[in-house]
């Protein structure tokens, strides 16, 4: 069995390294297994795809920048370059445990087309994540051939109410690390699209979310330094 891994990002300078970093991990494990990592940038004013780049040696890497029209359209752009025989596409401000090259290669993933995986917010620095902020789980892993059919809170053909859940590799998200420009950079990118966001089912405050939850999480880290896990 093989597998592709696919993101989309703009302006990810900060987060595209540690997420390219967890993918030589992968690749270095079991190179025979990772088809190609394909990453569709919307238009980086910063050094993302300078940062890409340094990469290309080091991975089945393929860019593509094509401007932004919308998260499922992007995602479809990668996946039109995929030949893995599953899917994996997280943020391009996550990261994930080390041992998910290994599941995969003792055949986790196989009989089931869709999964979920656990996401939590990483604490202090990428190293670490705080147990009490999960993210919930989120479709990250899937058998090749579904499209996303949906701009926002993308959903793929065929994506099950419920799919199976991963219970041994964790992903983080990384966003609550960004500076607060970075963040309120990031508002104002998704402030573009607030009433497609909208129409689609987001909250109206989908936009300023990212500064909420950063001051809402630093606040839990500091009061309950106990639940601060380290990332194996």
């Amino acid at each position: 069995m093989t597998w592709s891994i696919i993101t989309i990002c703009q302006d990810e300078e900060t987060t595209i390294r540690w997420f390219l970093d967890c993918c030589i991990t992968a690749y270095n494990k079991f190179p025979r297994n990772l088809k190609e990592v394909v990453i569709v940038d919307g238009g980086s004013k910063d050094n993302t795809t300078e940062v890409i780049k340094e990469y290309m040696n080091s991975l089945p890497l393929i860019l593509i920048e094509h401007p932004f029209d919308s998260w499922g359209q992007q995602r479809n752009k990668a996946l039109d370059l995929c030949t893995g025989d599953y899917i994996f596409g997280p943020d391009a401000d996550m990261t994930w445990t080390s041992n998910l090259a290994d599941e995969f290669d003792i055949g986790h993933f196989n009989g089931q087309d869709f999964w979920n995986l656990h996401v939590y917010y990483t604490a202090q620095d990428r190293h670490h994540y705080s147990v009490i902020d999960s993210n919930g789980a989120s479709l990250r892993m899937w058998k090749r051939g579904p499209r996303f059919v949906t701009n926002f809170h993308e959903r793929l053909e065929g994506q099950p109410v419920t799919p199976s859940l991963c219970q041994s590799v964790y992903l983080f998200e990384n966003s609550l690390l960004l500076s607060e420009k970075e963040l309120l950079n990031r508002g104002e990118r998704l402030q573009k699209y607030q009433q497609p966001l909208i129409d689609a089912g987001a909250g109206p405050g989908s936009c300023d979310r990212y500064v909420t939850a950063q001051n809402t999480a630093l606040k839990d880290f500091k009061k309950l330094p106990d639940n601060i896990m380290s990332i194996l």
